[in-house]
């Protein structure tokens, strides 16, 4: 009978340790999702200011050299 007991106490041990960490897997899973995301969307952004403000000083370099060509 009380190996019976000490099964069912490790049953229920078991039984309670996975539920947390199958939470706990389930939360990193989002938290994951959520991290890779973010930092896609970032760098997404990033890169992009990056190549705008390519074009842009490029453009004004590009004018203000013309401007000084025709001014001097």
């Amino acid at each position: 009978m009380a190996f019976l007991r000490v099964a069912f106490f490790f049953a229920v041990f078991l039984a309670a340790f996975l539920r947390v960490v199958f939470f706990l897997a389930a939360f990193l899973r989002v938290v994951f999702f959520f991290a890779v995301f973010f930092l896609a969307t970032f760098l997404r952004v990033v890169f992009f200011l990056a190549a705008f403000l390519r074009v842009v000083f490029f453009f004004a370099v590009f004018f203000l050299a013309t401007f000084l060509r025709v001014v001097f």
